[in-house]
C-alpha cells in the first residue's frame, strides 16, 4: 500500500536518532543562513539598477561602491553555499558509509537459520540499494528544504517590491504543485515501485544464471534464461523512460508557465504605471528574481520526484528491516553502549578438549521454520580425540546435527553439554571451541589460493605448510601458474571439484581446529586421494573428527559410527 509523503517523510525523520536529528536541524539552520544571504546579494541589484538609470556624474562613485559591495555580497554567498554543499554530501555520505558497513555487520551476526529463510538477493538490495536509497531520499529532503527557503524569502522581498504580482506568481506555483501532486508525482512513485520490482527479479535471475551456469548450459537453458531477463529488463527499460518522462515534464511546464507570468506581469506594470525610473529598477528585480525561482522551482520538483521515487523504498521496508535501519541510526550512548559490550563483550570461555571429556547430545530436536521436524530425541556421545562417523541417506538429518554441534542453529529441544572427566558438565555453547568445517561443496573466494586458505585469518607460514601436508596439495600448488598466488576465479572456477575439496580442507584444519567437520566433504575425491587425505586426517594428534557420510571408504577410519535411519 502506497503511504503519503508527507508519512514517508515522518518516517524517514523518525528513522534518526537525537544526534542525527539535531545535526539536521543545524544543516537546515546553515540553509536559512545561506537563503538569508542570496536574497540579500539579489536585493542589492535594485538600488545599484536604480543608480544606474538616475545618471549623471555624482551617481559614478555611487555605482562603483554599490557594484563593490554586490560583487562581495555574491562573493560571500556563493563560497558559504559551497561550502555547505561540501559538508552535506560528507554528511549523508558518512551516515550511508556507517548504515551500510553496521548492516552488513548485523547481517553477518544473526544466526544462521535466518539466512535459510530469506531471500539473498533481497539481503544484498538492503544492504547496497534500498540504503542507498534512504540516504538518497534523505539527501533530496535537505535540498528540498534548501531551495524551498531561498524561494520563500525572494518571494517574501518580491512582496515588498509588489505585492500583487507576488501574490498572483506564489498562487500560481501553488496550484501548479498541487496539479503536479495529484496527477504526476503518483505516477513517478508507482513506476518507481514497478521498477524496484522488475530490478530484483533481474538481479535473482542473473545470480540464478550465473550460480547455475553448467545447468543452464547442460540443459540447454540457455534462451529461456536469456527470455526471462529480457521480460524483466524490457519492463525495468519502460518504467525508466515513463519515470523520466514523469520527472522532467514539469521542468518544462514551470518554465513556460513562470515565462507567461513574467511576461504578463511586466506589461500589466507598464500599462499601468509607464516606464520611470522606479518602475524600470522593479521590473529588473522582478526579472532577476523569477529567473532566479524558476529553475529552484524545478529543482524542489526534482527533489519531490526524488522523494516520490525512493518511497516504494520505505513502503515496501517489512519491520525487521526498518527495525535494524532505525537501530543503526537512533545512536544513543546506551544502545551503542550495549551494541559494544555484544560485539567485545564473549562471556564464552576458551579452552581445547580435554582427554576424557566428551560432548553430549541429549534428547535432541530441530524443525525448520516450514514446521517440517528433521531430529527427534537423538542421543549421540562424542569423545575428545575419536574421530565419530555419521552414516545415513540424504536429509536424514547428519548435516542438520553438524550444524547443531557447530553452533550454527539452535535445538528446539533438548540439550547439548560437554561432560569432563571430574564428572562437570558445561553447555557447549559457552565454550569457545575453534571449528574446522569442509562441507561437500565448498565456497571459494574469487582470490588466491593462499587467501581461500586463510580465509580473513592471519597468515602463518607453518600453519600454511600443514595445511598443504593434510589436505595433499603440494602437487597441484608446484602446477599452478604462481603456486599459493594463483587466483582461483569465481567459485574456483579454475579447478575441478576435487582440488577444490582439498583447498576447503586446508582451509579446514589451517587453524588446528579443536574439532574437525566433514559433512560429505570427501565425496568428490577419487578412492585413492581419499584414501591419503583420510589417513592424514586420522593421523592428526588428538584430533576429534566428526564424519557425515554415506561411504564405507571413509567411514572405515572411524572410532565408532552413529547409524541415522
Amino acid at each position: 500500500m502506497n503511504k503519503p509523503l508527507g508519512v514517508n517523510v515522518l518516517t524517514l525523520w523518525n528513522l534518526f536518532g537525537r544526534k542525527r536529528q539535531i545535526r539536521f536541524c543545524v544543516l537546515v539552520f546553515f540553509y536559512v543562513i545561506g537563503a538569508a544571504l542570496e536574497t540579500a546579494s539579489i536585493s542589492l541589484i535594485f538600488p545599484f539598477v536604480s543608480a544606474i538609470l538616475e545618471g549623471g556624474h555624482e551617481s559614478i562613485r555611487k555605482v562603483a561602491f554599490l557594484a563593490g559591495i554586490v560583487f562581495i555580497c555574491f562573493l560571500l554567498k556563493n563560497v558559504f553555499v559551497y561550502g555547505l554543499g561540501i559538508i552535506k554530501r560528507k554528511y549523508i555520505v558518512n551516515n550511508y558509509k556507517d548504515t551500510s558497513k553496521s548492516l552488513l555487520r548485523m547481517y553477518l551476526d544473526q544466526d544462521y537459520q535466518s539466512f535459510t529463510d530469506e531471500d539473498s538477493s533481497a539481503l544484498i538490495n538492503n544492504i547496497n540499494k534500498y540504503t542507498g536509497s534512504i540516504f538518497l531520499s534523505i539527501q533530496s529532503m535537505l535540498e528540498f528544504f534548501a531551495e524551498a527557503l531561498v524561494i520563500l524569502m525572494l518571494l517574501a522581498y518580491m512582496c515588498i517590491l509588489n505585492v500583487n504580482i507576488s501574490a498572483a506568481l506564489i498562487l500560481v506555483y501553488v496550484l501548479i504543485m498541487i496539479l503536479f501532486h495529484r496527477f504526476i508525482y503518483t505516477k513517478v512513485r508507482d513506476t518507481g515501485k514497478r521498477s524496484n520490482h522488475s530490478f530484483d527479479r533481474m538481479s535473482a535471475v542473473t545470480r540464478e544464471a550465473i550460480n547455475g551456469i553448467k545447468e543452464v548450459k547442460l540443459y540447454n537453458a540457455k534462451d529461456a534464461v536469456e527470455h526471462l531477463y529480457e521480460g524483466y529488463i524490457r519492463e525495468n527499460a519502460t518504467l525508466e523512460v515513463k519515470q523520466t518522462v514523469y520527472s522532467t515534464l514539469p521542468r518544462h511546464l514551470i518554465e513556460l508557465i513562470t515565462v507567461a507570468c513574467m511576461l504578463m506581469a511586466f506589461l500589466a506594470v507598464y500599462v499601468t504605471n509607464g516606464s520611470s525610473e522606479d518602475v524600470m529598477s522593479k521590473m529588473a528585480i522582478l526579472a532577476l528574481i523569477l529567473i532566479r525561482v524558476m529553475p529552484g522551482v524545478t529543482r524542489i520538483n526534482g527533489y519531490l520526484s526524488s522523494l516520490y521515487a525512493n518511497s516504494s523504498v520505505l513502503d515496501r521496508m517489512d519491520g525487521g528491516f526498518y527495525e535494524k535501519i532505525k537501530g543503526i541510526l537512533k545512536e544513543d550512548k546506551q544502545s551503542k553502549s550495549h551494541a559494544a559490550n555484544d560485539q567485545d563483550k564473549d562471556t564464552r570461555t576458551t579452552g581445547r578438549f580435554n582427554q576424557g571429556s566428551k560432548i553430549v547430545c541429549r534428547d535432541l530436536s530441530f524443525s525448520y521454520g516450514n514446521g517440517q521436524e528433521v531430529l527427534k530425541k537423538i542421543n549421540v556421545e562424542i569423545p575428545c580425540g575419536a574421530i565419530v562417523g555419521l552414516r545415513g541417506p540424504s536429509g536424514i538429518g547428519k548435516s542438520t546435527l553438524l550444524n547443531l554441534l557447530t553452533g550454527l542453529l539452535v535445538p528446539k529441544e533438548g540439550r547439548l553439554d560437554v561432560e569432563h572427566e571430574d564428572g562437570t558438565m558445561e553447555q557447549l555453547g559457552e565454550i569457545k571451541f575453534r571449528f574446522g568445517y569442509l562441507p561437500q561443496k565448498v565456497f571459494l573466494l574469487n582470490a588466491t589460493l593462499k587467501e581461500n586458505i586463510v580465509f580473513y585469518r592471519d597468515y602463518d607460514k607453518e600453519k600454511m605448510k600443514h595445511a598443504i601436508s593434510v589436505a595433499q596439495i603440494a602437487d597441484m600448488i608446484a602446477g599452478l601458474s604462481h603456486g599459493e598466488d594463483t587466483n582461483l576465479g569465481e567459485n574456483g572456477i579454475f579447478l575441478s571439484g576435487g582440488q577444490c575439496q582439498r583447498v576447503g580442507l586446508a582451509r579446514a584444519v589451517y587453524d588446528s581446529p579443536d574439532i574437525l567437520v566433514l559433512d560429505e566433504g570427501t565425496s568428490a575425491l577419487d578412492e585413492c586421494l581419499e584414501e591419503e587425505v583420510m589417513r592424514a586426517v586420522s593421523k592428526l594428534n588428538n584430533q576429534t573428527v566428526i564424519i557425515a557420510s554415506h561411504r564405507e571408504s571413509t567411514l572405515k577410519y572411524c572410532d565408532f559410527v552413529y547409524e541415522f535411519k
